[in-house]
């Protein structure tokens, strides 16, 4: 695939994920209802592109990965209520901000969860994002 075109894609989709928050400030809804109704839309989408896509290609959907598929939807949508109230309770800049110390949360879950090592370079990133999260 064209570089160019691989970053049109990459800016397009930070575009669309960045304007989230200013764009769920405008609904005047609960966050659970924000989630559910932005989900629906979403599994629509996902399922029509799936079912051209498979047919397409002649590939089957792995049903035995179903289960983790659903606890992984569930989580993000617990999440995503978390993440759209907290755009209500400390504001969109804020709640994008914290939002985004995720990852470092993870890396510093991952040797207790997966056993993972953390390099020296894991650790001061780490401490870099945890201590500018705190000034914020």
């Amino acid at each position: 695939m064209d570089q160019r075109l691989i970053f049109i894609i990459f800016l397009t989709s930070l575009i669309l994920f960045g304007t989230n928050g200013v764009i769920a400030e405008m609904i005047s809804l609960p966050s659970n209802q924000i989630v559910l109704f932005r989900t629906a839309v979403g599994s629509l989408f996902l399922l029509i592109v799936t079912l051209i896509i498979t047919r397409k290609s002649g590939t089957t959907v792995c049903i035995g990965q179903l289960p983790y598929t659903i606890a992984s939807g569930a989580s993000m949508g617990i999440s995503w209520i978390l993440l759209y109230e907290s755009y209500t309770m400390i504001g969109v800049g804020m709640s994008s901000i914290l939002y985004y110390c995720g990852p470092a949360l993870v890396m510093f879950l991952s040797p207790l969860i997966f056993n993972e090592r953390l390099t020296v370079k894991g650790i001061v990133g780490l401490t870099t994002v945890m201590v500018g999260a705190s000034l914020i």
